[in-house]
């Protein structure tokens, strides 16, 4: 005689197919399903570094312009006044600006792994506000090549419309840090640095995600006797496809920096507090708005311009320290 199944054999052999679907969808690659870079956003915002990588043989070139302007200063995440710090320093930077052009070159050594070779061209303007009886006002100029940057990235996940890739590295010092104006103005580390990140990209149809966590770390001292503290990034955004050649993206970036270890023996700390390697590090929360276009068609077919404006949230410096009021970013780039 042949009993009907029960109700609990039923449930558990439902519970098993939808497991077993769930470990397929999650683990079983299938190529109908594999994030594309062939969308406006199929590149993050463009302040974010190293956050896609290319098929075997892809060559990408790129430029991007950086601008960074402050003008206050905090201790904490107070604002003080400039009138404050000038009764304790003969002087301190009453307003900056940094302008910084980097040209990037990526290759694709296969379809997991992408070379990347990054150099900065960059410009520090500081204006100084004296104390009564020490001096006039006046400004600080430095410029030149920034640290020369080498990594690779391994893409070790793709699948379900996501895709993961690990970055390592290091820096060349090949910039300046022989500036008397302070750590501030320096145009590199003047050590070879390790670089390290990880990178989480989805998409969904008109919808894209990304993460990133990266970090900067010296592991000894320059020739000026001191070295840079660690410089973590975590940042985090989100796209959506408008049509396709146009998507606005949103972004949240976190910036953590150490103080330096060290001293420049060069630099006297009472004069101005740029010139003290414990005022220099602190936390940043910024806010972004991006705009990216993507050239499908014609001559320019494969051109990315891209558009970023960053405003802090929240900054809490050890200070007193010049803070960042905004950061502007353009960049065009062409993949082949």
């Amino acid at each position: 005689m042949n009993c009907p199944q029960s109700k609990k054999t039923t449930s558990k052999r439902t519970l098993l197919a939808g497991v077993s679907v769930l470990i397929c969808l999650l683990f079983v690659e299938n190529i109908n399903a594999l994030w594309t870079a062939s969308r406006p956003d199929g590149h993050a915002p463009i302040g974010v570094h190293a956050e896609h990588t290319h098929h075997k043989g892809e060559w990408m070139f790129g430029y991007k312009y950086f601008f960074t302007y402050s003008d206050r200063h905090l201790d904490g995440a107070s604002e003080v006044p400039l009138s404050n710090i000038l009764d304790n320093y003969i002087m301190t930077g009453k307003e900056m600006m940094m302008h910084m052009h980097m040209l990037e070159v990526m290759f694709a050594t296969s379809h997991r792994l992408t070379l990347m070779l990054m150099g900065d061209l960059m410009f520090h303007n500081m204006s100084h506000a004296h104390a009564p009886g020490y001096g006039e006002d006046h400004a600080h100029n430095t410029s030149g090549l920034a640290d020369l940057r080498f990594s690779g990235m391994y893409m070790f996940y793709n699948r379900n419309f996501q895709r993961m890739h690990a970055e390592i590295g290091f820096t060349l010092p090949t910039g300046n840090i022989d500036y008397f104006e302070g750590y501030n103005m320096q145009l590199g580390s003047g050590t070879a640095d390790l670089i390290s990140g990880l990178t989480w990209l989805a998409q969904r149809e008109r919808t894209s995600f990304g993460a990133q966590a990266s970090g900067q770390f010296s592991f000894y001292d320059n020739k000026n006797n001191y070295r840079l503290g660690e410089r973590v990034n975590a940042t985090a955004w989100t796209g959506y496809v408008v049509n396709d050649w146009f998507s606005p993206l949103f972004r949240i970036d976190f910036n953590h920096r150490g103080n330096i270890i060290g001293r420049d023996p060069r630099l006297d700390p009472s004069i101005d507090p740029a010139r003290d390697p414990n005022m220099q590090g602190g936390q940043r929360l910024d806010a972004g708005l991006g705009l990216n276009f993507y050239v499908r068609q014609g001559s320019l077919r494969g051109v990315r311009f891209a558009f970023e404006g960053l405003l802090p949230l929240y900054q809490n410096l050890e200070g007193p320290q010049m803070a960042t009021s905004f950061t502007g970013v353009f960049g065009i780039q062409y993949a082949f």
